[in-house]
């Protein structure tokens, strides 16, 4: 069984309701609000713990087996015996943006609280999941890019620098390109 997991940068999720009854209980609940992301998050905050584990020692794809998801109340609940469902997160191009450094950021950091707690590495607090993750060094680091177009830049043309810098893009694109 695969259990689907949501992946929206904080009060991006999509809210689903039948009419316009629908769509105010669930504001006036706060059910809107809930995802399985924003109720993660919540399972670390109050360092729940299922069969035994404390949800901040998992990563957000292995919630499902320790955790189900209760669509009624919108609400990740302790399994009662040990489960094999298996956790896939929404995927998400780089051409997303912020959306696919938080999922990065999702699959690799355990425990995290809050979407700012997310961003933050090293007691320092990220403006954006793009940092955050390269700061975790999740990116790969431009140095040596950086490093090739300072030497090249002493004896190439223009032209040349251009052409390198093109290929450069093209066949293994860097992380942060306006800087180099």
């Amino acid at each position: 069984a695969i259990q689907r997991l949501s992946l929206h940068v904080e009060g991006g999720h999509t809210v689903y309701y039948i009419d316009e009854d629908g769509l105010r209980k669930s504001m006036e609940t706060g059910s809107a609000e809930r995802t399985t992301l924003t109720e993660f998050f919540r399972l670390n905050e109050l360092n729940a713990h299922g069969l035994g584990v404390a949800a901040r020692s998992l990563l957000y794809q292995e919630i499902p087996k320790y955790f189900r998801w209760v669509k009624r109340s919108k609400c990740l609940m302790p399994r009662k015996q040990a489960s094999d469902m298996i956790g896939r997160v929404y995927f998400s191009s780089i051409n997303k943006g912020e959306r696919y450094y938080l999922r990065l950021l999702l699959l690799n950091r355990r425990g995290p609280t809050s979407f700012e707690d997310l961003r933050t590495v090293n007691h320092v607090t990220f403006p954006t999941f793009r940092e955050a993750a390269q700061a975790l060094g999740l990116l790969v680091s431009d140095r040596h890019y950086v490093n090739t177009m300072k030497e090249a830049s002493q004896w190439m043309t223009g032209s040349s620098l251009r052409f390198m810098f093109c290929m450069i893009l093209l066949h293994s694109p860097p992380a942060d390109p306006l800087h180099i």
